[in-house]
């Protein structure tokens, strides 16, 4: 019965008489419209005139830096929106002006020309074309939100020259790593055939690890001063920490974020009996050791929970999802007809490029659904700390967080749900003096 109901699904996805040129022109309007709406509702959050109670219990944030923070909010609302609209004219002018077939059969004589190869070639040489002009569309863009709206709320640091430094050293690595990692994902699509999903999600496990031991140690540090951290209080507390909890602690490093940008941060990344932890200088700058042990806890709450192995399967079985639906496009002659190609020609690069557009509805619900596992990893880890010990101090460090970020303290619960993966402040406070309550209580009752 399942069976036959795939086959149905499929044949009703590759009928001749499906215009998808149409439906992801109409999909792609329907998801500008909703998407505004949400951010619409959400920009009438950051209009209220105080914070939630939980904010004003604390009293660490003013009302001065609140009406900042929602200003900062708006702002990157109203930018979000503009770069949202130029999106959508840029994806319909795509297909209805048929760029995709022409930038297809150019990147096919480029590809037999000058480098002597077939179709794989030629999705590498179409990548790159498009990821070309992407790019062009996208520097003014990241100029602005650098340079004018960053600069205006007091958080850019960065100059001129290390923005063009970084943008060529983020060009460079994209030319490195897209063919060899575009030519794997083909190759897998073309070779394993119907069972190129469970290649494909397997391919992506590797690619996983593989950046757990490169990021650190070969990609961060182009971009980043990474230094370890010196002896001292901090350092020592945090070793304890480590220690009491078995976690496998290699190194620490201090990040010089200053040089760029005033936004804070900490992360530890590496592989599971090996964990290198990141502060950024802003994090020491702004907390006392005992704030940032704190935020470590939560962090190490993740790995003690068993959290990055859950999101991680949890992102891989998204993932799966995602090709599964990408297989209803691969051999779909109506879907590449519609989009202006010629008969026989279907190309897999475009398939990966648009599979997600004619699905969009679809693959929302998947990321929906990824945010709420990740918001519930985020409280437990909350509570982990709390159970530490460390209740009070991670809440004063989640404040100066948002302080130092200018995060949004309110947001309306539509927005919230279909955009953050963390929640928001007040929610974290909540959660975290309910679990106090309930630590405290648990503690009388021994006695």
């Amino acid at each position: 019965m399942l069976g036959s109901l795939v086959d149905n699904v499929v044949d009703m996805f590759q009928a001749s008489n499906v215009d998808w040129k149409k439906i992801i022109i109409v999909g792609a309007i329907f998801d500008f419209g909703f998407k505004t709406v949400l951010d619409v509702l959400q920009y009438r959050s950051q209009c209220r005139a105080s914070p939630p109670a939980e904010i004003t219990k604390t009293g660490l944030i003013d009302q001065t830096t609140f009406i900042k923070s929602q200003n900062y909010s708006k702002s990157k609302l109203r930018f979000g929106m503009f770069e949202r609209t130029i999106s959508l004219f840029q994806n319909i002018a795509f297909l209805k002006y048929n760029l995709l077939p022409k930038i297809w059969e150019y990147s096919k004589v480029t590809a037999a020309t000058y480098f002597h190869g077939g179709d794989i070639v030629a999705g590498i040489v179409t990548m790159l074309i498009i990821g070309a002009g992407s790019t062009v569309v996208g520097l003014p863009l990241d100029w602005y939100h650098t340079f004018v709206m960053e600069k205006k709320f007091g958080f850019n640091k960065q100059t001129f020259k290390l923005w063009v430094v970084d943008n060529i050293k983020s060009w460079v690595l994209a030319l490195i790593l897209t063919p060899p990692l575009l030519a794997a994902i083909l190759m897998i699509i073309n070779y394993f055939g119907k069972m190129f999903v469970f290649y494909l999600v397997l391919f992506m496990l590797v690619l996983n690890v593989l950046a757990m031991i490169i990021y650190p140690t070969i990609i961060a540090p182009i971009f980043n001063k990474y230094e370890p951290l010196e002896d001292g209080e901090l350092k020592t507390a945090i070793e304890n920490l480590a220690a009491s909890q078995s976690f496998p602690l290699g190194r620490i490093y201090v990040v010089d974020g200053s040089t760029r940008s005033t936004h804070s941060n900490a992360y530890f990344i590496g592989l599971p009996w090996y964990k290198q932890i990141v502060l950024y200088d802003t994090l020491i700058s702004e907390n006392t050791s005992d704030e940032i042990v704190a935020v470590l806890s939560h962090e190490l709450g993740h790995w003690k929970r068993n959290h990055i192995p859950f999101l991680l399967a949890s992102g891989l079985l998204n993932a799966g999802l995602n090709f599964a639906f990408l297989g209803l496009f691969l051999d779909n002659a109506s879907f590449f007809s519609s989009l202006g190609f010629n008969a026989g020609d279907m190309p897999t690069v475009v398939a990966l490029l648009v599979f997600s557009d004619a699905l969009g509805p679809l693959t929302a619900i998947l990321q929906l659904v990824q945010n709420l596992i990740v918001r519930s990893c985020e409280y437990d880890a909350d509570r982990f700390s709390v159970r530490l010990g460390y209740g009070e101090n991670l809440k004063t460090a989640l404040v100066n967080l948002n302080k130092s970020n200018l995060s949004s303290v309110d947001a309306d619960r539509l927005y919230s749900t279909f955009y953050h993966s963390h929640p928001i402040l007040p929610e974290r406070l909540r959660a975290i003096n309910e679990e106090m309550d309930v630590k405290k209580s648990a503690e009388k009752k021994r006695q």
